[in-house]
C-alpha cells in the first residue's frame, strides 16, 4: 500500500480519501470510567475496554460535475492489559483496522 500524496496534471478525476477519528459513544460511560481506573490502580492487571470510531471518506470529482461520495465507518475495539497479553499474538488490532480499511476500498469499488 503507497502512502503519501500525489498528484497527475493530465487526469480528469480527482480522488480524496479522507480519515477522521470520531469521538467514541459507550452507552455506560460510568462503567467505563470505573473500567479505567480499576485497570489503573491494579497496574493492567484488571483489562481496560477501549473503543476507537473513524469514518472513511471516498470523494471522486469530475470536471464540471458534482463530486461523488462514499462513506464507511470503522470501528476498532481493544482490550487492553496484563490478562490480554498471551492472546496478542492471536489478534492484533492494527490487523484487524486494516481489514476493515480493505474492506472498505473493496465496498467502494463495487459502486
Amino acid at each position: 500500500m503507497e502512502k503519501g500524496f500525489q498528484e497527475d496534471e493530465a487526469a480528469d478525476l480527482l480522488l480524496e480519501i479522507i480519515l477522521e477519528e470520531q469521538k467514541p459513544f459507550y452507552s455506560y460511560r460510568t462503567i467505563h470510567v470505573l473500567n479505567f481506573f480499576a485497570s489503573l490502580f491494579t497496574l493492567g492487571i484488571v483489562p481496560y475496554y477501549n473503543r476507537t470510531e473513524h469514518r472513511i471518506i471516498y470523494r471522486i470529482s469530475e470536471k464540471s460535475k458534482q463530486p461523488k461520495e462514499s462513506v464507511h465507518h470503522l470501528t476498532l475495539d481493544q482490550w487492553r492489559g496484563i490478562l490480554v497479553l498471551p492472546l496478542s499474538p492471536f489478534f492484533w488490532p492494527s490487523s484487524s483496522f486494516e481489514k476493515n480499511l480493505l474492506n472498505s476500498i473493496e465496498e467502494f469499488e463495487k459502486q
